[in-house]
């Protein structure tokens, strides 16, 4: 089940550390570096913070196609989610941030084996093509900086880290915008951000908790079995996990993989809230 991780808190407070030199490796960072830490702070701070399942997978295969119109549903969002896969990276925040022509995305992350928040020093770019009409998959991912650069800076194993990171930061990016395509799936915030929580906070010098949004599905009012599917509440949530796209001429809706309880008591499991929304 999706909860507020505060991943987003977690990274605001990384960065002011940077920027006050408190982060040993930036401590010897040119101007240029620190002021584009400063903008990344501010967009962050500011920006609209999605949470979604863990390893960033929404869609079962993955994202496969926007069309050239698909955008964020904010100029700039963060997503936040945990990785528990083999791999070493843990926790991600993610921040992209579109423009006309470009989707750009810069990678925050912990290691299993270091809690500590690092940015990626590279930051991608998706180049959108200028067709108004045609469907096409998301093309010319530009890593802003070049292998033979990552090469001359890094060791083997740390390039592939960035590699993978980079890899499973745009996919989860592209797979919420690919979700949000679909006429029946929208957004709610998770939970209330408590003020008074968040004045005590801010007395102590800490950085606020920030509203998390989730995806949430709607059924379009779709029969659903009333069978006794079992569990230990009276009233059994609606509950999903990963799911897909159908495809028709003029629009796309989303299919749950797996659905267990009524409409009526829709909430969330995994992946997304599922219930009725009001007309």
């Amino acid at each position: 089940m999706i909860t507020a991780k505060n991943y987003k808190t977690q990274v605001v407070a990384y960065l002011n550390d940077v920027i006050n030199g408190k982060v040993e490796e930036f401590k010897n960072s040119d101007a240029e570096t620190i002021e584009l830490v400063k903008k990344l702070h501010q967009n962050l701070h500011k920006c609209n913070n999605f949470a979604i399942e863990d390893n960033g997978k929404i869609l079962n295969a993955g994202w496969t196609q926007l069309d050239s119109n698909s955008k964020l549903p904010f100029p700039i969002i963060s997503i936040e989610y945990y990785c528990s896969d083999k791999s070493r990276l843990n926790k991600h925040l993610t921040l992209a941030m579109q423009s006309q022509n470009e989707l750009k995305i810069y990678s925050f992350f912990t290691l299993t084996d270091n809690s500590k928040w690092k940015m990626s020093p590279i930051s991608s770019s998706i180049i959108t093509k200028p067709s108004k009409d045609a469907l096409y998959k998301y093309g010319d991912l530009i890593q802003n900086n070049a292998i033979s650069w990552m090469v001359e800076c890094f060791e083997p194993e740390t390039i592939e880290l960035l590699k993978a990171l980079s890899t499973i930061d745009m996919s989860a990016v592209l797979e919420l915008m690919e979700a949000l395509s679909c006429r029946n799936v929208y957004f709610e915030s998770l939970e209330p951000v408590s003020d008074k929580v968040n004045e005590k906070r801010i007395k102590a010098g800490k950085i606020p908790f920030y509203e998390t949004k989730i995806l949430v599905i709607n059924p379009n009012g779709k029969a659903v079995d009333k069978t006794d599917k079992g569990g230990t509440h009276a009233s059994p949530r609606q509950h999903l996990r990963r799911g897909h796209i159908r495809r028709y001429a003029t629009y796309s809706i989303w299919i749950n993989n797996t659905v267990v309880g009524k409409a009526e008591n829709g909430r969330v499991d995994k992946s997304y809230n599922v219930k009725e929304k009001s007309n």
